[in-house]
């Protein structure tokens, strides 16, 4: 009976510590693998823009048809607090020596968009036709933490290595009141989407096997 108990103690401690291998593919190994993943941006944020952004006038009129794009967003921010605009006169590309002018509406971020203004870079488009990274501010309006992992897919021999996809649900902390507008929401479906999803929609994250266990891609 001895032999058998410590037979017993020793197949259960094998057992446990397979079940703590970092490098299996279980709920617990992607859990902490997403969340680490989160907490490096918890932040979940409108696009981030250069300011002050200026509205033309055919900015306008594909707001006037289509109730979406820059216009109707800075419009809706304007109404909770967070830009004020200002008519200005800006040049123009032209081919010509001397430059044309615009009349714009130039919307600035306020002093109530401050604690929600994250700073970021971008790529943007310069005079000259080229790509080039610049500073840019991102509105946030809430803190994304794990839910949890609901599925994965069966891991796959890539090389020298392991891949799968780990879909997980979010839930949402320190949510804006501004961004609960309908308004807000109207002018950036994409948060009225992340509101919505929190608690129920599935995201995917990529992850690889490594000697030291699973990584985010």
């Amino acid at each position: 009976m001895r032999v058998s108990g410590m037979y017993v103690t020793a197949v259960s401690a094998m057992l446990l510590c397979a079940c703590g291998n970092k490098t299996d593919a279980n709920d617990a190994n992607f859990s902490a693998v997403v969340s680490q993943q989160l907490a490096k941006s918890p932040d979940v944020c409108a696009p981030a823009m250069e300011w002050p952004v200026d509205i033309t006038d055919f900015d306008q009129r594909v707001a006037a048809s289509t109730h979406q794009g820059k216009a109707v967003q800075m419009a809706a921010l304007e109404q909770a607090g967070l830009t004020q605009s200002t008519d200005a006169l800006v040049d123009q590309p032209s081919m010509s020596a001397k430059p044309l002018k615009a009349h714009v509406r130039r919307y600035s971020l306020t002093d109530a968009a401050k604690p929600f203004t994250r700073e970021q870079e971008i790529r943007s488009m310069n005079n000259q036709g080229s790509m080039v990274r610049v500073k840019a501010s991102a509105l946030c309006f809430a803190k994304v933490t794990l839910d949890k992992v609901q599925k994965w897919d069966q891991p796959m021999k890539l090389g020298s290595y392991e891949e799968t996809s780990v879909f997980y649900t979010y839930r949402l902390n320190d949510i804006a009141e501004w961004s609960k507008r309908p308004d807000i929401q109207a002018a950036y479906p994409p948060i009225k989407k992340v509101l919505d999803g929190s608690g129920t929609l599935a995201v995917p994250m990529r992850m690889k096997l490594t000697n030291q266990g699973w990584e985010a891609l």
